[in-house]
């Protein structure tokens, strides 16, 4: 068995590592060229079916031959190395593949998305399997798509087969460059024995007596080469060690006298080291001195915090408890001596009240962001002893000065008997609460039962108002038929049309009578729902006649539900409007519009009604909510008292913007401050 560490062996390993390497280099290049080669062969074949059976689908779709589409795709899949091969729409999944059972199936493959955005073929090799993915191309989805990309060509071809040809080849290059080495190393062997092993011998058993003390050991050289070269140097090293060992001498007898030297002088700095251990001396003396001071310092800081009434914790850099005072140690259950050193999240350990889930320790966040932070309400200690205590509380940073963060200092309180004060004031102010909505029930009902004894009071002076009103249609509608049956008895249709038309229309003023009669006296019920405003005012103004000269404008923009009673509010809605037609009749004119907008302005939705009629002077407009007045020869003077009582009923009001000679505006208000979009409003789109 040969000897690892001999010389010869290690040339002889030297050297067959050096034909290794180079033939390595030589032949790995080679081998990886090959390889490449070979797999840019196979990627092209892919490439080359897939260019094939984009081809041929796209001239068996004209034909609609899915058929033979199949076909072209099995006989695909039986090519060498080709594994599956199918046909994918633009989400992935499967219309033809070589196996069935596969088609309609989803391919969830990361390059699917790429080929269809980007309309460029893919290629990738996962585990023995090259994946090719082409677009494939149809102008039937360039318009929807943006582009003509309808679907995916997929094949997979197993690189398992190619691999291992590959790496056999590989092996039998291997094995022959190994036996070449092993051939040229036993060349080798021979010739380096002969050639430098043998005078190497002879040189290291020269060096071994020379080691001995033998200072006339030489070598016998005769060779003109580099190993004769080698020997003449040893020869004269050897007699430059003999004139070494003599000059040794002679300086071991200078080292002596240095030594002495030596001696002398640490002798004298022992003297120094005396003088200085002495002032080291007074300087420990000075140092307990200010440590006692120190020491005084810090019970009179105990002092101090025993003092204050909030709790105290301090903290090292890293968070443990350095320093506690008394109240922190009833809060935490924990003494000073069982908290020191520990870590400040055991000690101080806060909950939230509400989830229950671990706070935050404020040590952290002043350590982390160098300010003063302080806790989030509805915090909760819990002591030692479990007990959980609310608490608010601050944490500051400790600086020295330069600046630099040496703890933190956490300040809390107890805060049970705030919370209790807080909720004893809190039942109080709503039971107040509830004893003034309960008092504002009550002055609201007594003022609806006055308003209701205020009709009844003018309910006299009404009765005149409306006999007077109600007898002048009852006479002419008498008048109209006396000269019906007159007319009948002569045969004049005309007349008689024109005597039912004028008996019908003042039969009809009657009711209007009654009817705001009986709005303005009786107790209204509303019955509110959930309205879009915008869309029911629009069908309301749809079904009135607005006469073709009159210019009319809608502006809708409010776009929130009111709970209202839409009868009601119909009623005030077309009376404002009633009398707005009115007044642009009066006027006449050329220039006559009418504009009806709705808006949010504040906490209240407006509904206006604006025309450039005549306007209304301000001491009739002082009036004009008064019921019985009007300023028409027609009427009770009831219709504006009533759209205020609707208005009032439905928490809203009546306001009226009016100049004379330019126009009026009537602005119906709804209150909407309390009010959300309902979940499913209701449409009314169908008025009663």
């Amino acid at each position: 068995m040969l000897k690892t560490t001999s010389l010869r062996n290690k040339i002889i390993l030297y050297i067959s590592s050096v034909a290794i390497v180079f033939l390595a280099a030589g032949i790995y290049p080679n081998l990886k060229a090959d390889f490449r080669i070979q797999y840019e062969n196979v990627t092209a074949k892919a490439n080359a079916l897939a260019d094939e059976i984009g081809y041929a689908f796209e001239v068996l779709t004209i034909h609609e031959d899915d058929y033979s589409l199949r076909r072209v795709v099995e006989q695909t899949a039986t090519i060498e190395l080709v594994e599956e091969v199918g046909i994918t729409d633009r989400e992935g999944r499967y219309l033809v593949h070589n196996r069935q059972g596969r088609i309609g199936e989803s391919m969830a493959h990361p390059l699917l998305a790429r080929v269809i955005e980007e309309e460029r073929r893919h290629v990738s090799v996962e585990a023995d399997k090259l994946v090719v993915i082409q677009p494939l191309h149809g102008e039937a989805y360039l318009a929807r798509y943006r582009s003509d990309v309808i679907g995916s060509i997929v094949i997979v071809m197993d690189l398992a087969p190619f691999n291992a040809r590959m790496r056999q080849r590989a092996l039998v290059i291997s094995l022959a460059t190994i036996a070449f080495v092993a051939l040229l190393g036993l060349c080798l062997g021979v010739v380096v024995n002969q050639l430098i092993i043998r005078p190497v011998g002879a040189l290291s058993v020269a060096t071994k007596q020379l080691t001995d003390g033998d200072w006339n050991a030489r070598v016998a050289h005769k060779r003109k080469d580099e190993i004769g070269d080698l020997a003449f140097s040893f020869n004269f090293m050897a007699g430059a060690v003999a004139e070494r060992e003599e000059r040794l001498r002679i300086q071991k007898e200078e080292i002596q006298k240095a030594n002495d030297e030596l001696e002398r002088r640490v002798a004298e700095r022992t003297v120094e080291l005396v003088q200085t251990a002495e002032q080291l001396r007074r300087e420990l003396v000075l140092r307990k001195r200010t440590e006692a001071s120190l020491r005084e310092s810090e019970e009179r800081l105990s002092v101090t915090l025993s003092s204050i009434g909030d709790a105290v914790i301090a903290t090292g850099v890293a968070g443990e408890v350095t320093l506690m005072n008394p109240v922190a140690e009833q809060l935490t259950g924990w003494t000073r001596t069982e908290a020191y050193g520990r870590d400040s999240q055991e000690i101080f350990n806060i909950i939230n009240e509400e989830t229950g889930i671990r706070v935050e320790s404020p040590v952290e966040k002043v350590l982390r962001r160098g300010i003063v932070v302080g806790l989030a309400n509805h915090t909760i200690l819990i002591s030692k002893n479990g007990v959980k205590i609310p608490i608010d509380d601050s944490g500051a940073p400790i600086r020295d000065d330069k600046g630099n963060v040496l703890g933190v200092v956490l300040i809390f309180r107890d805060v049970t008997e705030k919370r209790r004060s807080r909720k004893a004031l809190k039942e109080y102010s709503e039971r107040l609460e509830e004893m003034v909505a309960s008092r504002t029930k009550e002055l609201r009902d007594a003022q609806k039962e006055l308003v209701r004894k205020e009709r009844l009071a003018a309910l006299g002076q009404l009765t005149a108002t409306v006999a007077h009103e109600i007898r002048n249609p009852l006479g002419t509608v008498r008048t109209s038929i006396f000269s019906l049956s007159e007319n009948i008895e002569r045969n004049e249709k005309k007349r008689v049309d024109r005597a039912l038309l004028l008996a019908e229309r003042n039969i009809l003023r009657c009711d209007r009578i009654i009817t705001e009669l009986l709005d303005f006296t009786r107790q209204k019920n509303l019955k509110k729902r959930p309205v879009k405003i915008d869309s029911w005012l629009e069908h309301l103004l749809a079904e009135q006649t607005i006469p073709e000269e009159i210019e009319y404008k809608l502006a809708l923009d409010s776009g929130v539900s009111v709970p209202v009673d839409t009868e009601y509010l119909r009623r005030a809605v077309v009376n404002v409007i009633a009398n707005a037609l009115q007044a642009l009749e009066e006027k006449g004119g050329t220039e006559m519009g009418m504009t009806v907008r709705t808006t949010i302005a504040g906490e209240r939705i407006e509904i206006g009604v604006a025309d450039t009629g005549p306007g209304i002077s301000d001491d009739i407009r002082e009036k004009i909510f008064e019921p019985l007045f009007s300023t028409k020869s027609i009427g009770v003077g009831l219709g504006l008292s009533i759209v205020e009582d609707i208005m009032a009923e439905h928490d809203g009001g009546v306001e009226i913007e009016s100049e004379p000679g330019k126009g009026t505006e009537v602005v119906l208000w709804l209150p909407v401050a309390k009010q959300r979009p309902a979940t499913n409003p209701i449409d009314d789109t169908i008025v009663k």
